[in-house]
């Protein structure tokens, strides 16, 4: 069985608010602070910890959670001084000190970011399932944990709202495949018996994501690493896999489960997923409100699937650098509290490819020259009945105008594909591949 502190390593920052800096700091540097004081509320303000304040060698990261602020900060009377200048989102200063006011959107789009002496008050993701797999645990041997008693073997203080989800997560769960108190609970993310499941889809022949074969967070087991490798030595393909893997699920010896968060009031359900039930879908584009310069644009479709969106853009909040250009495709279900997921990584360059466009040539050329590609390119998808023109001023940042470039290029793509490319897209967000073998959802 395992230990739960053995993968609770959580390296969340505790930022500084102005309250927490030493008296002791660099002249310059403590008159800057002073002066920001000023005019930024402590509450939108979050300073690098890991820093020597005395020397101020190097420079000191500010998160500002006001994006609008920064701008204005940076020509303030009380600030202009320091000579700010626009680097993509942030601001570095070129004077008397080296500041980056960095634009934040806080913590799991709360506006908040932890500070040191604050309880953070969202558990990590792995906390999380260790509070599912520590109830199930012992609900299956018929005692049921308190909120105390789950807190204390995570190492994490949960709040009411959380244990509501671990006992809807095990009532639901309970009710459609009953308990097992001899069976052995695996997290996914661990280095455990459930690891030889995955290890063994690629041996015979996934070529994708781990969580786009099975997206299952904790495993249910009643065989260990050795039993399953001696029942598959006659196995040859991902097919024949994916079989004795529901024959197992059917018998109730291995069960893959995806959790997702029960929120307060809400009963939880429970789907079994499984690509013999996968949905025919028909799907065509509806419309898109598009502006190359935004961080994203969504996908809509219309068809036999009602309400699927794609949202196509960046993860990081800031594009600083060219490093930092690089789209990803997520499906969503508008109108709907549970989102679907995101489409693989590896299998959108193949859609790509089977439709003409090489991403890995293509981004070469266009970000070499992105001016001559919006040109030549976003008239062309500005024609198309569904792409609605929210184009902004060109931006002067050349990582920007890069960045825009580059993601005009996946309207481009999902514009002038197929239709296909949208079903395909639409499976792997939902996890219901051609490839993917079976599991159960708690949602």
């Amino acid at each position: 069985m395992h230990k739960f502190n053995e993968y609770l390593i959580e390296s969340t920052k505790l930022w500084l608010g102005f309250e927490h800096l030493p008296t002791a700091m660099n002249p310059e540097l403590k008159r800057f602070i002073t002066r920001l004081k000023k005019h930024a509320d402590d509450d939108v303000i979050y300073i690098e910890p890991k820093y020597d304040f005395k020397k101020a060698s190097t420079q000191l990261v500010i998160k500002v959670t006001d994006k609008q602020l920064i701008p204005k900060l940076a020509v303030n009377k009380d600030l202009v001084g320091y000579g700010f200048i626009k680097k993509g989102e942030k601001f570095v200063s070129s004077k008397l000190v080296n500041i980056a006011l960095v634009p934040s959107g806080g913590m799991r789009g709360s506006g908040r970011l932890p500070k040191k002496g604050e309880k953070v008050a969202n558990p990590s993701t792995a906390e999380q399932e260790a509070g599912t797999i520590a109830y199930f645990e012992t609900a299956f041997k018929g005692k049921k944990l308190t909120l105390k008693q789950v807190s204390e073997k995570v190492g994490f203080d949960f709040s009411p709202e959380w244990m509501h989800n671990f006992e809807q997560q095990y009532i639901a769960f309970s009710k459609n495949f009953g308990n097992f108190p001899k069976h052995k609970i695996y997290l996914d993310s661990e280095k455990n018996d459930s690891n030889v499941l995955f290890n063994l889809a690629k041996r015979f022949g996934l070529k994708d994501l781990k969580d786009n074969w099975n997206p299952a967070d904790i495993w249910i087991m009643s065989i260990n690493k050795a039993q399953v490798i001696k029942q598959t030595k006659d196995v040859t393909s991902l097919h024949e896999f994916n079989a004795w893997l529901a024959d197992k699920y059917e018998s109730k010896e291995i069960l893959g489960v995806s959790l997702k968060k029960i929120s307060k009031n809400k009963t939880a359900k429970v789907e079994t997923v499984s690509t013999s039930d996968i949905p025919d879908v028909d799907l065509t584009p509806m419309r898109v409100l598009f502006d190359p310069f935004q961080k994203n644009f969504i996908f809509e479709t219309q068809g036999n699937i009602s309400n699927f969106q794609l949202r196509v853009g960046y993860k990081a909040g800031t594009i600083s650098k060219v490093g930092d250009i690089r789209v990803y495709l997520e499906g969503r279900q508008k109108g709907s509290d549970v989102q679907l997921g995101s489409v693989s990584a590896q299998l959108f360059p193949e859609l790509a490819s089977k439709n003409g466009f090489d991403l890995k040539a293509d981004k070469t050329k266009i970000l070499n020259d992105p001016m001559k590609y919006l040109n030549t390119t976003l008239p062309k998808l500005l024609k198309k009945s569904f792409v609605i023109d929210k184009v902004s001023p060109f931006p002067t940042s050349e990582v920007q105008l890069k960045a825009g470039a580059w993601l005009t290029y996946y309207l481009e793509i999902l514009a002038e594909s197929d239709p296909d490319i949208l079903k395909s897209c639409y499976y792997s967000a939902i996890k219901k591949n051609d490839f993917s073998s079976i599991h159960c959802k708690v949602y």
